[in-house]
């Protein structure tokens, strides 16, 4: 067994809840401060999805982006790392705790404010993210929109597949990615129809 160590907090456990609420019908438990998932995977996301995984992995994700802003929390965005893969059907975003500064309150009309200097370096973050990370005139707050991370999430996903995007044209995964992909922030939707 490969398992998936989370640490113990009511969001970790809420991301759980709301797998199982969808369909997951894995195990796990609590050991002192950490929950265990059980699995038989690699728990990384280490070879090229098909379709399927692909429309699965945003399935799991959207799962979680929702259960996240019912605390009002939100990630910037999200690296490979943060995903563990629990079975062929179901991911988990694995890297909530609250001293990760990639974690961020969603304020009112859905917005996000960076407020402490820190220094982010990843391909999968939102264009208005990259640009404020490339200022040399950073000044905090930082707002921007909560869909930052549909856009990462939406990166990350076209990373992840067998695929390019324009090999899906015409499919669920690829509107639902184009919508994710916006440039603007204002035009971008997590929405899988």
């Amino acid at each position: 067994m490969k398992n998936i160590f989370l640490q113990y907090n009511e969001i970790n456990k809420a991301l759980i809840n709301g797998l199982i609420q969808n369909g997951w019908s894995g195990s796990w438990y609590r050991e002192n401060d950490t929950i265990v998932i059980q699995t038989n995977k690699s728990n990384k996301i280490d070879t090229k999805l098909d379709y399927y995984k692909g429309q699965r992995l945003a399935i799991c994700l959207g799962i979680q982006i929702e259960i996240l802003a019912t605390f009002n929390k939100s990630f910037l965005f999200l690296e490979m790392d943060d995903i563990s893969v629990i079975n062929e059907d179901w991911y988990i975003i694995n890297s909530y705790h609250e001293k990760n500064d990639k974690i961020v309150d969603i304020l009112e009309s859905d917005s996000v404010t960076i407020t402490s200097p820190i220094n982010f370096k990843s391909k999968f973050m939102a264009p208005e993210l990259n640009d404020f990370y490339k200022s040399k005139n950073k000044e905090l707050p930082f707002n921007t929109s909560v869909s930052c991370l549909y856009y990462s999430v939406g990166l990350l996903i076209v990373e992840s597949l067998e695929y390019n995007l324009d090999d899906l044209h015409d499919s669920q995964l690829y509107h639902f990615l184009k919508r994710c992909l916006a440039k603007n922030p204002n035009n971008r939707f997590f929405i899988f129809v």
